[in-house]
């Protein structure tokens, strides 16, 4: 990046605001958070990549500062889209939409919680938000509903809670339930907590122990309307046993996204979740299409409402 560019950046950046108590608070909540989790099971069913980021995660919270957590390495490799080519196609693509002025341009408004990197062709988002955009804009294309009219959202491996803030700039109001690895768990309550979102805006769990979803999934989904499955990147970087799992909580689901690459580590990602198109989307609407812009990378859009 040239020097001129990086100076452009540096003015679009939001700055911190100055560390309050609540600040500190928080911070201390995320350690503890941590230290608890230290001493459970569920990284030992995560991939290895994935257990790797999950050790050095863990290692930069302990050490460095989280309100600038978008700034460590292992945030940026493994879950934050900066300024890759093609964000620039899926941007072009967001400003075409007929309610981008009023809905997508102010849902892409991006925080200064995490200090992301400003996306250089449209310096008040990130490339991260921009790309999480993108796949919800798409499932709306293809199911004909808006997101914030859903009830139940079940997101399997939540990054650094980006996707549910996003879900919440648009108006969701249900309930909201992301499972993951406990560290970054503990990194989307601190973050969601920091954007003011936790308790304010519907109702958010971040559960890291796999046996307590099941349970949570129940006792949420028995008053819900609409229900979705979210899954861009995660699901398919998890072990076989994992997913089957998740298949079986899903079967009722209203929606679905999945959104997966090929192929990761020894799995045949393809041949996988086409399985799950024929296995779910039995009399229903499916879509299994390659991302033309992202050779090698797929969408899975399931909806079981008239309306697709």
């Amino acid at each position: 990046m040239g020097i001129l560019k990086r100076l452009l950046l540096a003015l679009f950046e939001q700055k911190l605001p100055q560390e309050t108590e609540a600040d500190r608070a928080r911070v201390a909540l995320l350690r503890q958070a941590l230290v608890a989790a230290s001493g459970k099971s569920g990284t030992a069913d995560a991939a290895v990549t994935w257990q790797a980021f999950s050790r050095e995660l863990v290692k930069c919270i302990d050490r460095g500062d989280p309100r600038s957590f978008l700034q460590w390495p292992v945030v940026r490799k493994s879950m934050f889209v900066s300024n890759a080519r093609y964000v620039a196609e899926e941007l072009r693509w967001l400003r075409r939409l007929p309610d981008w002025k009023n809905r997508w341009r102010p849902a892409l408004r991006e925080s200064p919680i995490g200090r992301p990197r400003p996306y250089p062709r449209y310096p008040r988002s990130s490339g991260n938000l921009i790309h999480h955009g993108y796949s919800l804009a798409r499932f709306e294309y293809f199911s004909g509903i808006h997101v914030d009219t859903l009830d139940l959202v079940y997101e399997f491996g939540g990054g650094y809670g980006s996707m549910a803030r996003l879900f919440y700039q648009l108006g969701f109001r249900g309930h909201y339930l992301i499972q993951d690895l406990p560290g970054f768990s503990a990194l989307q309550r601190f973050y969601i907590d920091s954007l003011g979102y936790y308790k304010k805006k519907g109702h958010l769990s971040c559960i890291d122990d796999p046996d307590s979803v099941g349970a949570a999934l129940t006792e949420q989904a028995s008053g819900a309307g609409r229900k979705m499955f979210l899954a861009t990147w995660s699901l398919s970087e998890t072990p076989i046993s994992v997913r089957d799992q998740v298949l079986q909580r899903v079967r009722r689901f209203d929606y679905l996204l999945v959104a997966f690459q090929h192929r990761f580590e020894d799995i045949d990602n393809l041949e996988y979740f086409s399985r799950w198109a024929d296995e779910l989307g039995q009399g229903e609407v499916v879509e299994l299409r390659e991302i033309d812009h992202l050779p090698g990378n797929s969408y899975l859009f399931i909806s079981r409402s008239a309306e697709a």
